[in-house]
């Protein structure tokens, strides 16, 4: 953040302070996941994406935008919301309202706060839908392999290792379990080399260390991807049956848009996405991610905007987790530190 404020001064004082361009500055956090409460980590997240926020409106004219918020669907939410006997809708009002608190604590200016069960989000979410239908890249499949409930995540055989009897996920260490079930799929294989191609082209991810990390994945996926393409292809739906909570596809209505394909929009949802006022805002000039939502943002959202002809994000930062005791700091793991507590305290 430092190297990349310093040569944004060099060059606004250079010209005077003068724009840099005619759109406005949108500066993004993750959205965060809704199955229970705030803990450090968000609020560092938020920190970082407040900093570049400050020192925007400060050198530029433009407008500077910067978004957070809460991701609320996927059965990690109804799973919790039943825990806590609620519905879903109850218990991410509970949760979103607890992390709309915590960053008004802490003074994060931002200027949306998001939330994927807003009704503008749903219809961003189902017009993304239609125009990745639309340009053929959804296809109806049959998806048999594993799934981790902890990540809302499809793997494919080389992404999991047995260990005392259970699949676990080689990235996040969490179980994964046999699925097999109708779906839509999302023609992902199709634009491994076109999104190798733009981060190779491009100084798109920080620091080197992540941009080495998605390289990685990407020419692994696409030697192996030759062998089997479909198997590659992403699951972008959940039968009703199965889920849901969720945002129905509007194709299908037995079909649930995948909890990451709803959660991404949300940097669309944001502008003002479909309309045509989200021009003013698009593309995201920053997305401050946590590392272990890296294939997310710099592999499929990449794909899912190349697919629908959008501009892509202009820069991809990725801090790594705190952690507590060596273990990363997650609500899961019940290892957080409350951001609540420390805002009483100090």
């Amino acid at each position: 953040l430092t190297r990349i404020c310093k040569w944004k001064a060099r060059k606004c004082y250079s010209r005077g302070l003068r724009t840099l361009h005619n759109k406005g500055t949108l500066i993004t956090t993750p959205i965060y996941y809704a199955n229970g409460k705030p803990h450090l980590g968000h609020i560092y997240s938020s920190t970082l994406a407040d900093t570049l926020a400050r020192w925007f409106r400060i050198v530029d004219s433009n407008p500077v935008f910067l978004s957070t918020g809460t991701d609320e669907h996927g059965s990690k939410i109804s799973d919790a919301a039943e825990l806590n006997k609620q519905t879903p809708k109850q218990w991410c009002d509970q949760i979103s309202n607890e992390f709309y608190t915590a960053l008004g604590k802490y003074n994060i200016s931002f200027d949306r706060f998001v939330r994927t069960t807003d009704d503008d989000h749903k219809l961003a979410v189902q017009d993304l839908w239609k125009k990745l239908e639309d340009n053929g890249d959804i296809y109806v499949g049959e998806y048999s392999g594993w799934y981790c409930v902890s990540d809302e995540s499809f793997l494919a055989m080389n992404q999991v290792t047995e260990v005392n009897g259970k699949m676990i996920s080689n990235e996040s260490g969490h179980e994964a379990k046999w699925l097999t079930e109708k779906n839509y799929k999302f023609k992902l294989s199709k634009y491994f080399q076109k999104v190798l191609d733009w981060i190779n082209e491009n100084d798109i991810i920080t620091p080197p260390s992540r941009l080495n990390e998605v390289r990685s994945m990407l020419n692994e996926y696409i030697n192996e991807s030759k062998k089997n393409p479909d198997m590659y292809d992403l699951s972008v739906s959940r039968p009703l049956s199965r889920l849901q909570w969720g945002i129905p596809s509007p194709s299908d209505p037995d079909q649930i848009i995948y909890v990451w394909l709803d959660a991404l929009t949300n940097y669309l949802t944001v502008t003002g996405y479909p309309n045509d006022q989200y021009k003013q805002l698009w593309p995201a000039d920053y997305h401050i991610i946590g590392k272990d939502i890296l294939k997310f943002h710099c592999i499929y959202w990449p794909a899912f905007l190349m697919s629908v002809g959008l501009e892509l994000p202009k820069k991809i930062i990725a801090h790594a987790h705190w952690t507590v005791e060596g273990e990363k700091m997650s609500k899961s793991r019940g290892n957080v530190v409350d951001p609540n507590e420390l805002y009483q305290k100090y």
